[in-house]
């Protein structure tokens, strides 16, 4: 009975040992970020002034933890890898960010602001993930939507809303490729967001010239 005792304290020692040996893995935070805009000298609608909406994210990714998909219907959260901030809001500041560097408007204010202003865009975020489903090919998917209002009437006017989707393709399935591929095709929506608002720009100073 003494042996046996003896023994159960020594095995006892020895799993004490190796849970204060565990590797303890820490959780991974990250910002997303685009490039700076090269300020537009003679950009189109300059002397118009927009409100920027709080940004609208589907319910599915307003969590902090990367999501992918691994199969059709099936996604995963990933605990350890996570963003610094909510990602509506850290796009949200990207986009104030780049209205306020590409000079389509002389004055960019925010929606906590009461000042009515010639023209609203409501952003939408509505899928960002990483797209593993085939393991062989993976991608970094992010799809966000813009509504434009015109708020110079009596109502509010929509003149329009469009949908933008990127996929870009991952060298690996790595946090950090991740991230990258996220910020470059945030970089591609801004561009693209940038040649619609040129075409709206021309029409507002067409009909300004009209008046």
């Amino acid at each position: 009975m003494k042996k046996f005792l003896i023994i159960l304290l020594g095995m006892s020692m020895c799993v004490s040992c190796v849970k204060l040996h565990t590797k303890y893995v820490e959780r991974n935070y990250f910002l997303l970020k685009t490039k700076s805009v090269a300020e537009n000298p003679n950009p189109p609608g300059s002397d118009f002034s927009i409100k920027i909406l709080s940004m609208h994210i589907a319910a599915d990714f307003r969590g902090t933890q990367f999501t992918y998909k691994v199969g059709p219907n099936q996604y995963m959260s990933d605990y350890y890898n996570c963003f610094y901030i909510p990602p509506a809001e850290n796009i949200q500041e990207l986009v104030r960010r780049w209205f306020n560097k590409n000079g389509y408007f002389q004055y960019v204010l925010e929606d906590t602001t009461m000042v009515k202003t010639d023209f609203m865009v409501k952003p939408y975020l509505m899928e960002i993930y990483g797209d593993y489903n085939d393991v062989n090919n993976p991608k970094a998917v992010i799809v966000m939507a813009f509504s434009f209002l015109d708020n110079r009437g009596q109502k509010l006017v929509l003149l329009f809303y469009k949908d933008y989707v990127v996929k870009k393709d991952l060298a690996n399935k790595s946090a950090n490729d991740l991230v990258e591929g996220w910020n470059s095709g945030l970089e591609d929506i801004l561009s693209s967001l940038q040649k619609d608002l040129s075409e709206m720009g021309k029409k507002l100073e067409k009909e300004k010239k009209n008046e």
